[in-house]
């Protein structure tokens, strides 16, 4: 699981480079932070730091007295109508992408994939997973075990490792679940071009 891809073709004109978006399965503006005054894009990626990101973000916000981006009259939270743009300013950001700056940051994938299983395949005492996310995904993987005769297939037994990679790389990439689908599908690497990507290891 590679966090590489190619670049965006450059000979394609920029208005229409990020439309293929809003058709991919990973993507949401509740996986990115947006500031149309700023010129300013960070794309998330989960199992790298996402909730910390967002935690101190918000903080940080809180703290300058920062109005949230959407008015009360949207029907969110405080916290994320500060986090999220509104539609008029995901539209400009689509029609003219060369207008902003794209940031994210990546982990060693081998340490995310292991992050993903110890988080999303950990069992409560019932034997039920810990995260609700999982309620859908878990029964498909004990399926997946049983018809390849591995362990995990039983109910209320541990997913191990070995039988977590075989599941996720049975999965054709960009249709994961996008804790464990590769790094550069999430963020649609062969679309936008990043000024900068920071790593977990180092950079964060």
């Amino acid at each position: 699981m590679t966090v590489e891809s190619s670049a965006p073709d450059s000979k394609e004109p920029a208005r229409f480079r990020l439309l293929p978006l809003l058709f991919r399965r990973h993507f949401s503006p509740l996986k990115t932070y947006m500031r149309r005054d700023l010129h300013l894009v960070v794309v998330l990626n989960p199992k790298v730091a996402t909730t910390t990101f967002r935690h101190v973000l918000l903080e940080a916000l809180e703290q300058t007295k920062t109005e949230p981006q959407l008015s009360r009259a949207w029907p969110f939270t405080r916290s994320r109508r500060q986090l999220l743009a509104p539609p008029l300013d995901y539209l400009d950001l689509f029609l003219h992408p060369e207008r902003y700056r794209f940031f994210g940051f990546v982990r060693n994938p081998y340490f995310r994939l292991v992050s993903a299983w110890r988080d999303k395949c950990r069992l409560d005492a019932d034997g039920a997973p810990v995260a609700r996310s999982m309620k859908r995904e878990l029964p498909t993987i004990r399926q997946f075990a049983s018809q390849n005769e591995l362990d995990g297939a039983a109910s209320g037994s541990e997913i191990p490792f070995s039988t977590f990679v075989d599941y996720v790389e049975s999965r054709e990439e960009g249709t994961r679940n996008h804790h464990w689908d590769t790094q550069a599908s999430v963020r649609a690497t062969d679309l936008i071009r990043y000024d900068r990507l920071y790593r977990l290891e180092g950079d964060f």
